[in-house]
Formats: C-alpha cells, structure tokens, sequence
C-alpha cells in the first residue's frame, strides 16, 4: 500500500462502506503481474502525480492535509501488480520551458537525477495538467514545449487531466473540445501527438469525507473507478508495447508531419484543392526557374574554366588604319570622314 492516511484521521463508517461496496464490484481493476508496463508521469508540481499513483494502488486513496501541497523531490517508482509508475518532480522552468530534461534511449534525465529505461525499451509517458482552475496560458506554452522538443515520442504519449472526479462524460468531452480548439493549438498537430489517448484522473474529496456526505462519496467514486479502470486499460494494451527507437527522429518527425498533413486534408476535404492547387503551381514554377537558373550558371562556369586560346603574335600593320573622324554638333556626335556634309 502506497502512502495513505491513517485511519483515526479519516470517517471510518463511509470509506469502510464504499470499501464493502467497492469489493463487491466485478468492474473493480487490478493490475495483473503480466505484462509487465512501465509509464512516467510529467509535468508541474502539484499538477496530482502522486495522486495519480495512489489512486491507481487504491481508489479509495484522499490525501490527508499534511500532504496535500507536498512536492515531489526526486523520481519515485512504483510497483502496482506489473504496472510500474514513476513519479517525477517538475520538468519545466519559469519560462516552461524543458531546460533541464533530456531524453535517450536509454534513460531520461531530470536535473541530476536519472530514470533508466528496463531493458533499453522506451516507456510510456503521461504529460499530467490539472483542471481544478482550467487550463491557462502557462499551460499552453508549456504543452507546446514538450511536443516541440519530444516529438518522437508520440506513439507514447497520453494526456492526463486531473481534479476531474466530478465532471460527467459529456463535460469531460466539452473541456477536451475547449482544448483542443484554443487558438495556438488549433493548427499546432498537439490532438494528434497524444496517440495513446486523453485520459481524466480525480479522487475523493477531502470535503466530502469532513462532511460524511454519503451520495458526494459514491457520485466521486464512482467515477474515480471509472477513470482508473481506463487508465490501467490504455497502460496495458497491446499497442503500447510497440518498440520506440528514438534514435531515427527525422523519420519520427517525417511520419509525423505526413500524418498530420494528411489529417488536415482529410478534414477540409475538396476545399484543400482549392488552396493547394496555387500553392503547388508556385512551387513548381519556382523549381523550375530555379533548375533553369542552375543550367544556365553551370554552362557559363564550364565557359569561364575552358582554357582560352593565346592568340599569335603579329607584327604590326604596315601602315595606319583609316579611322573615321568625329565631328561635335549641337545635337550630339556625328561621324564621318569629312565636314563637308556639315
């Protein structure tokens, strides 16, 4: 058992009864010892990490107040069945920026502290944002960030929003929508870079447990199950096993800009004819010019390099060469043997 509260803290008749209810439940997930599966969680402190981690060990996890501002230090694995989570301190600087993460093949590094991989295979990973306030503009930056510098790990990626406990389906399916359309992420490919999926987080409120609220209790529960249920199933599906090498990253972000132009025309349909018919006609007009402008400066350099013939010497001429005279007028030059005809 990870770290909970302890009992005296906590109303013992209301958890003992969802406990009761809970065991009863055949949709209640444990995480079998086989296959075994490994995934790292980012993103800020206090985003709900060790949250995260708690609740997959136990749903019926709530932090007590000791704990519930209390940062992660350094990178923290834990065993659940065969699913291995390691939690991780803040990745970004003031700037949201990834200054101080860095990733391999074989390990990723957080400051000084380094994660490595089992058996050299790349891991899942789960960017963590909460939604306890909404997703601000720091978020945003942060989000591009991340994709901007770990492209190649999107066959691994999953996005993780937390505080979610008491959202129902379609207000998870709105707040996703509201996301995913924000103007600096409406072009940015970042739905796409998420391939493992968006999952939601939550847990049972502190509130509801001071206030013995019964029907607060099984409204959050129940939806906490739900969501750990399916972050366990995404975790272990057979996809997320496929072997990443991250030592092909041109390749990784050439697949990826295929797919996403690809996307883009599939969802604008005959209207990108419109719009890429110009476009590709300028293209090949210009390669055009510029293969031409090529031939032309490659013929005059085989000109320039061809050795020039010296001419013979001869001796000079016998007699002066009749050169004909040049008159001034007023309108300018005039030329001839002679000024009689002026």
């Amino acid at each position: 058992m990870i770290s909970s509260e302890p009992l005296d803290e906590r109303p013992s008749f209301d958890l003992e009864d969802l406990r009761r209810h809970r065991d009863k439940d055949e949709q209640y997930i444990i995480p079998p010892d086989h296959p075994k599966q490994t995934i790292i969680l980012l993103g800020r402190s206090g985003v709900g990490k060790t949250t995260i981690v708690n609740v997959i060990d136990d749903s019926l996890y709530c932090p007590p107040i000791s704990l519930l501002h209390h940062p992660t230090q350094k990178p923290q694995p834990h065993q659940i069945g065969g699913l291995r989570i390691i939690d991780t301190p803040d990745i970004f600087d003031q700037q949201n920026k990834l200054s101080k993460c860095k990733i391999t093949n074989h390990n990723l590094l957080i400051n000084q502290f380094s994660i490595p991989f089992i058996d050299n295979t790349v891991p899942l990973f789960g960017l963590v944002f909460s939604v306890h306030q909404g997703i601000n503009a720091d978020d945003i930056t942060a989000m591009l960030n991340f994709k901007s510098k770990f492209t190649q790990l999107s066959p691994k990626m999953m996005l993780i929003l937390t505080h979610c406990e008491e959202k129902l389906e379609h207000q998870r399916r709105d707040l996703i929508n509201e996301l995913f359309e924000h103007s600096r992420l409406m072009n940015s490919g970042m739905r796409d870079f998420f391939e493992r999926g968006i999952l939601f987080m939550g847990r049972i409120r502190r509130e509801s447990l001071e206030n013995n609220d019964r029907k607060a209790l099984l409204f959050e529960h129940g939806h906490v199950m739900d969501m750990r249920n399916e972050f366990i199933r995404r975790c272990l599906e057979k996809d997320s096993f496929a072997v990443l090498s991250l030592n092909h990253r041109l390749r990784d972000l050439y697949h990826f800009y295929v797919q996403r132009f690809y996307n883009i025309i599939t969802r604008m349909g005959w209207k990108c004819l419109v719009y890429l018919c110009p476009v590709i006609s300028i293209v090949i007009y210009m390669y055009l010019r510029y293969r031409k402008g090529n031939i032309e400066i490659t013929e005059i350099d085989k000109i320039m390099e061809s050795p020039t013939p010296t001419p013979p010497m001869t001796s000079p001429p016998s007699k002066p060469i009749d050169m004909p005279s040049i008159t001034y007028c007023r309108k300018g030059l005039w030329y001839g043997k002679s000024n009689e005809n002026f």
